[in-house]
């Protein structure tokens, strides 16, 4: 018995085998993507970071730190964490309005306050709006505290910015 095998039983064992084997896997998934260096898909990123907004600051930008990990919806931490996380994100949210010495004389409560928080992200992965506005729950609480009115009055927007910076920016409208 010959432990050598023919290209005919090769072939065979290859063709039966190659997609459990992990070099192969890698091969074929080579193959299959589209790297950016190519033009038209350089093109479609640059279009679609295009159409992102560009931030021009403003005097009414309350500066905040990137929201905690265990404030994201899809977190799936302990409770108590995310009860640390709040807090020091409310008081994060209060101090930084206090410091921008904005108070509730500053707007007209007869008409919402428009409250939009500008994610510059640190990394070029997607960031989800809903996610995004969900996580900054707790600054909302901590400005509305600041300005001394209930947080009713503030409508609230995620905007995704295509700067990078890992910072939040929360900007303050009528």
């Amino acid at each position: 018995m010959s432990l050598r095998m023919t290209e005919k039983q090769l072939a065979k064992y290859a063709k039966k085998h190659a997609p459990d084997c992990a070099l192969d896997r890698v091969a074929r998934r080579r193959q299959t993507i589209k790297r950016p260096n190519q033009p038209e898909q350089k093109a479609e990123l640059e279009k679609r970071e295009a159409m992102m907004p560009a931030f021009k600051p403003q005097h009414r930008d309350i500066h905040l730190p990137w929201p905690h990990e265990s404030l994201s919806p899809n977190s799936r931490s302990d409770w108590r964490i995310h009860a640390d996380a709040a807090e020091d994100a409310r008081e994060a949210g209060f101090w930084a309005t206090k410091e921008q010495k904005l108070t509730k004389a500053s707007f007209d409560l007869s008409k919402p306050i428009k409250l939009t928080f500008f994610f510059f992200r640190k990394y070029r992965h997607k960031l989800d709006n809903d996610n995004a506005s969900a996580s900054c729950k707790a600054y909302r609480d901590g400005i509305a505290q600041a300005l001394g009115i209930d947080d009713q009055h503030i409508e609230s927007t995620a905007v995704i910015v295509r700067d990078l910076g890992h910072k939040v920016v929360a900007r303050l409208q009528q």
